[in-house]
């Protein structure tokens, strides 16, 4: 969270920043590394984070859990972004 510059963020009315890496390991695994950070009440406070070492199926999910764990931090809401959905359209004819 360092390479955040709240003061900069704040200006564009920007309340909270996701900062994320990606790092490949030597078994073929990846570090999924991300944090919340806050840009406007204590500018600079690291209000959520998490790391996660998964295998190359697994990333969009990563993606998708930390996705869900930043949206219920700023909201309160439980995220659905590691859910399914299905469609059902019926038409008459």
């Amino acid at each position: 969270a360092q390479e955040v510059q709240p003061a900069a963020w704040s200006a564009l009315g920007i309340d909270a920043v996701v900062v994320g890496q990606v790092t490949p390991n030597p078994d073929g695994s990846y570090n999924v590394a991300w944090q919340l950070v806050d840009t406007g009440g204590a500018p600079g406070t690291v209000l959520a984070q998490n790391s996660y070492k998964v295998t190359k199926q697994y990333l969009r999910y990563a993606a998708h859990a930390a996705s869900d764990a930043v949206f219920e931090k700023l909201t309160g809401i439980k995220g659905a972004f590691r859910t399914r959905i299905a469609y059902v359209v019926v038409t008459n004819g």
